[in-house]
């Protein structure tokens, strides 16, 4: 399937995800048996889901809610390649930039997971600021009231207010 056909078959399922078919297209899949890279592995779909995440992006900059979940998604196959790859990617920034232009505060642990579970580089490259869009209170409330928001997560944004000075951030 082209990487047209894909947006087209997301193009009808939005505001949800397509079917796991399409999604299987542009989910994060690793081979270890390919030798091509210094490390023996790489990400088969990661030209594909770079391509759509390119035509996605007019979406995205109009913070269009009936493409929310498929960034998120997008977001979270970029955090898994990162992880595994051990790199940065620019479709990783991208897809992070462009949830925390949304400004839900539900999308904190993602945007977390960004900076903290992907790779050194990453971690340097994204922008704690975006984790703070709403405001060091806002965050802290929703994360505090949330009984799914695991210690650890708040812990981890507390590091970051710390470090970075945002707790004068309302």
């Amino acid at each position: 399937m082209t990487p047209k056909e894909i947006l087209d078959k997301i193009n009808i399922a939005k505001p949800k995800l397509p079917n796991n078919e399409v999604l299987a297209l542009i989910a994060f899949k690793w081979n270890n048996d390919e030798l091509d890279t210094w490390d023996g592995g790489f990400d088969l779909n990661e030209k594909t889901r770079s391509n759509i995440i390119e035509l996605l992006i007019p979406n995205f900059i109009i913070k269009d809610n009936d493409y929310l979940e498929i960034l998120r998604f997008l977001l979270k196959q970029e955090i898994e390649n990162c992880n595994e790859s051990e790199s940065f990617l620019v479709t990783l920034q991208t897809c992070y930039d462009s949830l925390a232009d949304y400004k839900h505060l539900e999308d904190i642990p993602l945007l977390l997971a960004a900076n903290n579970d992907t790779s050194f580089d990453a971690n340097c490259a994204l922008s704690k600021d975006r984790l703070f869009y709403n405001g060091y209170n806002n965050v802290m409330n929703y994360l505090k009231s949330n009984k799914d928001i695991d210690e650890n997560i708040i812990e981890q944004i507390e590091y970051y207010a710390d470090s970075f000075k945002y707790k004068n951030n309302n």
